[in-house]
């Protein structure tokens, strides 16, 4: 009798704490069962977006070749076309960034200075890769300066680069102070770009030289070639 008033007040007191608690315990199963399966298709999503973003990166591969070959409007639509939908599957990605490089670049051979600068802008704020933002910049201020926005192009180089960029942003630097006339400061911006750059890159450094010496005052014009005899 006690063992089945034991049971009673057993099953009793289950009731009492379900009534209790019942609903609070249904919640957390229901948002740990719903967190897991939207975790597995949050998951599922984004790798079915990242195989569908590598497929489209090649078709725009593919129609960028034969734009390359053939600057039609044919064929610059398709690789619009395709750059534009890769913006749109894998914003937050390197596919999109270079979605938005290769709409900028297609916008350079066209003269639409204003869409590239845009399209750049875009890719630059959509990535936080240190390499690729430098690339970017790069491309941007080459954009700026096409555009004679001279000031905004010298901003962005006067911020550090990777090593394997200084080099060009010097150069950089130094063309556009030499289309302003300022001759010094153009000069002292290719030396560094020349201490900047590699060694082996025989091509760069004579075509620095070139454009150092067409900087360089007379006097010390002069004054290198005497050193050299």
């Amino acid at each position: 009798m006690a063992d089945h008033l034991n049971d009673e007040e057993r099953l009793e007191a289950v009731k009492k704490w379900w009534q209790r608690n019942g609903a609070t315990l249904v919640v957390v199963v229901v948002l740990t069962l719903g967190g897991w399966y939207g975790w597995q298709y949050w998951q599922g999503t984004r790798q079915n977006q990242a195989e569908e973003s590598s497929y489209v990166y090649m078709a725009m591969l593919d129609a960028l070749t034969l734009w390359e070959q053939d600057a039609s409007e044919e064929n610059t639509t398709r690789t619009v076309a395709h750059a534009e939908t890769l913006k749109k599957l894998g914003k937050n990605s390197l596919y999109a960034v270079y979605g938005a490089m290769t709409v900028a670049k297609l916008a350079v051979a066209e003269g639409d200075y204003a869409n590239a600068a845009a399209e750049l802008q875009w890719a630059l704020e959509d990535t936080d890769d240190a390499a690729m933002q430098a690339l970017i910049r790069l491309r941007l201020a080459k954009v700026e300066f096409a555009r004679d926005n001279s000031q905004q192009a010298l901003d962005l180089l006067n911020q550090t680069p990777p090593e394997s960029f200084a080099a060009l942003y010097e150069e950089l630097k130094g063309d556009i102070f030499a289309a302003q006339g300022k001759r010094e400061s153009a000069g002292n911006a290719y030396k560094m770009a020349l201490e900047k750059l590699n060694d082996s890159d025989a091509r760069a450094q004579a075509l620095l030289e070139l454009k150092l010496n067409e900087v360089m005052p007379e006097a010390e014009k002069t004054a290198a070639g005497e050193d050299e005899a």
